[in-house]
């Protein structure tokens, strides 16, 4: 096969001669330009395979330089890039740049890079597809040193850059530049998200206790989203159960701590994914519950949270696609692999040693009702366990109160009147009053009219 000839347009010497090293080294021809000016002579002159640039170079931008060389020859263009380049590396690919390598430059991404353009055998980078990544809101990502995974930005459509290396440092300041050039979310592979978990939860499992509420509500909200993503991305191990667990854990304590209930839902509704954000809500105000109802030796606790958490587990299974439609819209067939979501679950966690029995009947009778009207058995009351009966309330609850593709989202009040008004006969009343007080509300008895009829409990 013919030796591939690449152009490297560099202005740092050492820069250079490490990038020919590493290129010489892996069996490319190299060719050396000290600026764009030079560069885009040999390029008009000499027959190159690929061109690697800077994109922020003190000369031409690589913008335009990229531009400039298109029009001349359609040759593949690699830029290398920084944390302060993410603009111009938006528009880069805008402008048909065909790689991208992050600096500081490491050998096999750049051998990947160049043999993804060229079309040269065992290309891995650029291959990456949406459902190979889990996302990060960069508002609450998790900095440290020494991070043990690499971490893309998103440009269009399906391309991912890698912006930091594992083994790097990632500071607060560098994660804020991300923030100050409008970066939403920060992505990793899912085979580096456990890693990613394990940090989270390591940083946060001391400090919750000393968080005020504001700060506990933001961080609840986070962690339940990065372990709400590996449960649905990753097989349900012991390892990601135990993760779960941690975090289950640290939640009934910061719950004991009064949080302000009404925060969460604010918090939540802004959350992109309904999925993730419902089920961390339905574990969060499912713990309330029973804390108003004095269920509150730590195993109940404990069992409500993680039931709540894994309740929609069984959706795992399930077509996204099926998941973003409003239930009107599906079809007979779509609907029946909906509804099928609380045996799903059962399968999955009795697959897992030491899930407790109470949380399974959790999940599998979580749509029954106590009119025995409900999914999939249609049990009566007495049949359904007491703990799916009082998540049952919470899910409802949050059904209504969050934004998804069959809610707009309610405030509490509307959201338990409208459960009051259409859910008393199938919702446990001694649950569903219990969520009325919890956000200081009174419900009317069953003798007076429901709608419109709350008062303001006295504090």
């Amino acid at each position: 096969m013919k030796v591939k000839t690449i152009l490297v347009v560099e202005p740092d010497a050492k820069a250079r001669q490490h990038l020919e090293s590493l290129l010489t080294n892996a069996q490319f021809k190299v060719v050396l330009a000290t600026d764009e000016i030079i560069g885009q002579k040999i390029f008009e002159t000499d027959v190159v395979d690929a061109v690697i640039a800077e994109i922020n170079a003190s000369g031409i931008k690589g913008v335009e330089f990229t531009r400039i060389l298109k029009k001349i020859r359609q040759v593949p263009v690699i830029m290398m890039t920084q944390i302060s380049d993410l603009n111009e590396t938006l528009q880069a690919y805008e402008a048909g740049v065909d790689g991208f390598v992050a600096k500081p430059v490491h050998k096999e991404e750049l051998i990947e890079v160049i043999s993804a353009c060229l079309g040269l055998a065992n290309v891995t980078e650029g291959s990456f597809k949406d459902q190979d990544f889990c996302r990060i809101n960069v508002h609450d990502f998790v900095v440290g040193t020494q991070i043990k995974y690499d971490v893309y930005i998103k440009l269009t459509g399906q391309k991912y850059v890698k912006i930091a290396h594992r083994g790097e440092d990632l500071s607060t300041e560098r994660v804020d530049t991300y923030k100050a050039r409008d970066v939403q979310y920060l992505y990793m592979l899912k085979s580096d998200f456990k890693k990613y978990v394990g940090h989270v939860m390591e940083r946060h499992a001391a400090r919750f206790a000393a968080l005020d509420s504001a700060a506990r509500t933001s961080l609840v909200k986070h962690t339940g989203e990065v372990i709400m993503q590996q449960l649905f991305v990753d097989d349900l191990s012991e390892e990601t159960y135990a993760g779960a667990k941690a975090f289950v854990e640290n939640m009934v304590a910061s719950v004991t701590e009064d949080m302000d209930a009404f925060k969460l839902i604010a918090v939540l509704n802004n959350h992109a994914d309904f999925i993730y954000a419902h089920s961390v809500a339905v574990s969060f105000y499912g713990t309330l519950l029973a804390k108003q109802v004095k269920w509150t030796s730590s195993p109940n606790l404990f069992k409500v949270a993680m039931g709540g958490l894994l309740h929609d587990i069984g959706k795992k299974e399930i077509d996204r696609a099926i998941l973003l439609k409003p239930r009107v819209e599906l079809t007979a067939e779509e609907a029946r692999q909906l509804d099928s979501h609380p045996l799903r679950g059962r399968d999955i966690l009795c697959q897992l040693p030491g899930i407790p029995t109470d949380i399974i009947q959790i999940v599998l009778q979580h749509h029954e009702d106590c009119a025995g009207q409900g999914r999939p058995f249609g049990l009566k009351k007495e049949r359904i366990h007491p703990l799916a009966r009082l998540l049952s309330v919470a899910d409802t609850f949050c059904h209504l109160a969050l934004k998804s593709p069959d809610s707009a989202g309610m405030s509490p009040k509307e959201a338990i009147e409208r459960m009051l008004v259409l859910h008393r006969g199938s919702l446990d009343p001694v649950f569903l009053t219990a969520l009325a007080e919890v956000f200081h509300l009174e419900a009317p008895d069953s003798r007076t009219q429901w709608r419109g009829l709350f008062i303001k409990k006295a504090s």
